[in-house]
């Protein structure tokens, strides 16, 4: 925000002021937070003090961890400090802890510096001490109450390799905290709401779910009524269709290293938490008897066998494409349940996840084929709504925001495709309850990582807003432990 300051306005140290009108012989010092309100005369604001919407004036001082939020302050000789939250007061005093019976105050009583209660208990940040953590026992138990029964799980949007799971919300004396979602009895979801996307499930396959509520005191309701829920079939691939392919062993996507810029040969084909970027959507088109993939980020590509190898081990790159190439040339080989091997035509070896590794950013080579080996079974989901695409070169002219890797445990990156260069991009981040984690003004840049735990993220369900110009584009991040 933008801030009015005049006459002898001082700002030192880190303090910071947003929105915030001053005059005359203000100051501001050390590490303060003052979002809006109205100071001036001679008062200070000092330390780590934090004001919300005050109007201070007179000689009042505001110091060490003093907290206010729309007071109004002034007079002589009013001294806001310690731990205070105080509420209006113009009456001379010293105020440095929250006023309690305990302590005898109560707001804008006028004590002196000398009352008893006039010590900053955390002006040395030392340990409190046995008798200012003393409590009694009014009679209270713990929580031993479990949450009644979520409702049985409803399915919806049933895919041959997921499905979204509702259900209607449990009970509980004091407050549910979360569910655990079960999938044919082991838990592999933990949600605080009353919906779960699961993924990575295998097509023409029955599936069993459960849900439990949980408490804050670690109380368990029994299980809900089951859900029975069967995947879809994996479709025969169609020319002329552009298709997320998935691996059977891993759930991960077939995505080009480098992602939506990697427009370059001997790009690496790797497989990845998928993140709806054209690098991780190819093409199917059909040449004679064979087929040609093309990754939709760079459409004058094909999927390669590099060097024409023959040998097992050898990896799969995306390369310009010829026709006459026979290691550009795939042939589908159903292995039943929806899933298929992608053979290469001058080899016949079939494509493969290398080590059978379930991580991102394993790459992609070809094996000789082995019908048991689910590593070598892909299913092919259409893309709706994909941009077809051409063997001309393409040019990105959609706004999209892209965050990957999405799900994530730790960093995460955010992208920008598709925006004029010098248009200023603002980004925020915002939990389900609306708080703000995270605003940032990107100005001209369009690619940023971030650490989950520097922003104090935990597991749960975040909405990223980006602005950038009038566009505002918005995207849902899941954070996982």
């Amino acid at each position: 925000g933008t801030s009015n300051l005049t006459g002898s306005v001082t700002v030192n140290g880190t303090a910071r002021l947003e929105n915030v009108t001053a005059s005359g012989s203000v100051i501001f010092n050390g590490d303060v937070n003052v979002y809006g309100g109205t100071y001036s005369n001679t008062a200070q604001i000092l330390d780590r003090a934090i004001l919300n919407g005050s109007t201070v004036s007179g000689n009042t001082i505001f110091k060490g961890n003093a907290l206010e939020w729309g007071g109004t302050f002034g007079g002589t000789g009013v001294v806001v400090g310690g731990d205070a939250e105080s509420a209006d007061c113009s009456t001379a005093g010293v105020y440095l802890q929250f006023p309690h019976p305990n302590n005898g105050r109560t707001d804008c009583d006028g004590k002196g510096a000398t009352d008893p209660s006039n010590v900053d208990v955390n002006s040395t940040y030392s340990q409190f001490t046995d008798a200012q953590m003393a409590w009694t026992i009014i009679g209270c138990g713990s929580d031993t109450q479990a949450p009644t029964v979520p409702g049985t799980p409803t399915s919806s949007n049933i895919t041959n390799s997921g499905v979204t799971l509702s259900w209607t919300a449990s009970t509980d004396n004091i407050g549910v905290t979360g569910y655990d979602v079960l999938q044919n009895g082991t838990v592999v979801q933990t949600v605080t709401t009353t919906t779960a996307t699961i993924t990575g499930l295998a097509a023409s396959t029955t599936y069993s779910f459960t849900v439990k509520a949980k408490d804050a005191a670690g109380n368990v309701s029994a299980a809900s009524g089951v859900a029975s829920v069967t995947t879809l079939a994996g479709a025969a691939p169609v020319a002329g269709t552009i298709y997320k392919i998935t691996a059977r062993h891993s759930g991960k996507s077939f995505c080009m290293r480098g992602g939506a810029g990697a427009t370059g040969n001997s790009v690496q084909l790797t497989q990845y938490v998928y993140q709806a970027g054209p690098h991780q959507q190819f093409k199917v088109e059909a040449n004679g008897s064979y087929f040609r993939l093309t990754p939709q980020q760079a459409t004058d590509k094909a999927l390669d066998v590099t060097g024409k190898s023959t040998a097992d081990g050898a990896n799969v790159i995306q390369y310009t494409w010829n026709s006459a190439s026979t290691n550009q040339q795939w042939s589908f080989v159903s292995v039943g349940n929806g899933y298929y091997q992608i053979k290469a035509r001058h080899s016949g070896k079939c494509m493969g996840v290398a080590g059978s590794s379930t991580a991102d950013d394993v790459n992609i080579q070809q094996f000789t084929c082995n019908t048991s080996t689910t590593s070598q079974h892909f299913y092919f989901e259409a893309i709706t709504g994909a941009r077809v695409a051409t063997v001309e070169p393409l040019v990105e002219n959609v706004h999209e925001l892209m965050v990957y890797p999405n799900p994530t445990k730790n960093s995460f990156t955010v992208e920008l495709k598709g925006y004029d260069s010098k248009d200023q991009a603002v980004l925020r981040i915002v939990d389900l309850q609306g708080k703000e984690v995270l605003k940032q003004d990107l100005g001209e840049q369009r690619k940023v990582t971030y650490q989950k735990s520097a922003l104090g993220m935990k597991e749960s369900i975040y909405i990223i807003h980006a602005q950038v110009g009038k566009k505002i584009t918005t995207v849902k991040l899941i954070v996982n432990e």
